[in-house]
């Protein structure tokens, strides 16, 4: 997950993913430059198994680059500091994805959130995918998103045009939601 000054919601997201993540699992944590000292305490508090500090904020698109590249399992799953797990999220869900991924050659990526930017076009709201995969798109992706390279194209738009071009797929796990949206608002730095 990535973090940018956001202390109270990444609190509720981490002692959320701690009661209702029933899947082994560790807790990236990317604090984007809060220059703050919570995120040691998450990880002091064993909210957190990785924590990624940057000193200055690289925006969106490279910290959730960071975050992304720091995992070194088959599978991740995405979330922005401003959602909530809010129910279980058990083995028998996440091997249901992954199967649905694996027979769905198509299917690239699951969302745990919903349609957010139209039905199977890829957002970055919640959601599992093969880590190799979201590597793999990397030589295709600028440093834009919200923040510091806001002016650039984002991440998030490239991916959506590489799925749009080759066929690919964001689905929906089952039609039901496992995260919701607590945003109230967007701290950015520029």
């Amino acid at each position: 997950m990535l973090d940018f000054c956001k202390p109270d919601e990444r609190r509720f997201l981490l002692e959320a993913i701690r009661r209702h993540s029933k899947v082994p699992h560790k807790v990236f944590f990317c604090d984007n430059g809060s220059n703050e000292e919570y995120p040691v305490k998450f990880f002091n508090e064993g909210l957190i198994d990785q924590p990624i500090i940057n000193k200055e904020s690289l925006g969106l698109g490279l910290g959730t680059r960071d975050v992304i590249n720091a995992c070194q399992s088959e599978w991740f799953i995405y979330m922005q500091n401003d959602q909530v797990l809010y129910r279980d999220f058990a083995q028998n869900d996440f091997d249901a994805i992954k199967k649905l991924m694996e027979t769905h050659e198509n299917v690239k990526s699951v969302s745990l959130f919903g349609y957010n930017c139209g039905e199977y076009v890829y957002n970055e709201r919640a959601h599992i995918m093969r880590t190799s995969f979201y590597k793999s798109l990397e030589p295709s992706l600028s440093f834009g998103g919200a923040g510091k390279w806001h002016e650039y194209p984002w991440r998030e738009g490239q991916i959506q045009e590489i799925y749009r071009k080759n066929n690919w797929v964001h689905f929906y796990a089952n039609q039901v939601s496992f995260v919701q949206d607590g945003g109230v608002y967007a701290i950015r730095d520029m």
